[in-house]
């Protein structure tokens, strides 16, 4: 987003999970104020749904989570959140446009069967360690696959991957010195469960003369960890993801 932002492109982001009424204040209060904003299960049923016992309820259906993924239910049939991409996208794609996933973790092959078929440009971002958390077998060697990680980019071009560094942040400005120990670290990102920030704070607990500066998620999630005094949040208003 801030890429885009930075270089005047439009910019669209699509959610294929359902989200609780005023989402878009909440997207904007961290940091996401650029582009258009599309939560597919809204556009697909026609209103918002109504979170009811682990579901959401829609005037004309109903969206569930099966096997940690959601689908979607209307007028009897079952579509997944591969159908509302593809759905979405066959209406309102343009020459030209760049899709990039931001995961891998779990396949989407309609996605990538659609894109491959109308020649668009398509790209899957990956974040985690692939090599050694288990998911490395989920890549697919046919798609082309942005990294966060420069050591894991030459990692996984070594054993055949189509893979390109592509840094998370993006700065205004950056400089380069040598230091000798490092006293003040950086976390950035939300603070979702499987970032595991509870576990950064047991870290740097045992670390008292270590610095943290944290960028990212909310206030009041922040403070949910309750976290030593010393660590300055910052919100996502200096140092945004991209």
């Amino acid at each position: 987003m801030q890429l885009a932002k930075k270089c005047g492109i439009d910019y669209v982001h699509l959610i294929t999970s359902p989200l609780k009424s005023g989402w878009e204040s909440r997207f904007k209060n961290i940091g996401f104020d650029y582009g258009a904003y599309i939560n597919l299960p809204t556009w697909f049923f026609g209103n918002e749904g109504k979170l009811c016992n682990g579901e959401f309820l829609y005037d004309n259906g109903r969206a569930f989570v099966q096997n940690d993924r959601w689908f979607f239910e209307k007028e009897g049939v079952i579509h997944s959140e591969d159908d509302l991409i593809i759905k979405y996208l066959t209406r309102h794609v343009e020459n030209g446009d760049v899709f990039i996933r931001d995961d891998s973790r779990f396949p989407m092959p309609k996605v990538v069967r659609f894109m491959n078929n109308n020649g668009f440009t398509y790209y899957e971002y990956i974040h985690h360690r692939v090599l050694d958390n288990g998911l490395l077998p989920v890549l697919n060697r046919k798609i082309n696959y942005l990294v966060a990680s420069e050591v894991l980019t030459k990692k996984l071009h070594d054993i055949g991957y189509k893979v390109k560094f592509f840094p998370p942040k993006l700065l205004d400005y950056a400089s380069a010195k040598s230091v000798v120990g490092v006293w003040r670290y950086l976390w950035s990102g939300h603070m979702g469960g499987y970032k595991n920030f509870e576990q950064v704070v047991r870290v740097f607990r045992e670390c008292p003369g270590v610095m943290l500066d944290v960028y990212g998620g909310t206030l009041s999630e922040f403070e949910s960890f309750n976290p030593p005094e010393k660590y300055p949040f910052y919100g996502t208003g200096r140092c945004c993801t991209i």
